[in-house]
């Protein structure tokens, strides 16, 4: 939009200041912090950073297998096997 309206950038500049001074006065004067409440264990978050655990660890040997130097040019059917 640059080059049909210039100004339009300067606009967006002053509109992400006032936002942000808005945003932060809103976060330190209008809002309030919960009341902590105690919980016992993390409940379903358990299965998926068990589920992340397990993908990140095929990744990463998935990444050593097809990327290290010595593997690189064997065939991928030897990788996998």
């Amino acid at each position: 939009f640059a080059v049909v309206f210039p100004f339009a950038a300067f606009l967006a500049l002053i509109s992400n200041l006032i936002e942000s001074r808005v945003l932060a006065f809103r976060m330190c004067r209008v809002v309030r912090r919960p009341v902590p409440r105690g919980q016992e264990g993390i409940g379903a978050w358990i299965t998926v950073m068990r589920l992340l655990t397990y993908l990140s660890c095929i990744t990463a040997v998935a990444l050593l297998i097809f990327q290290l130097k010595p593997l690189r040019q064997q065939d991928n059917k030897t990788k996998m096997f």
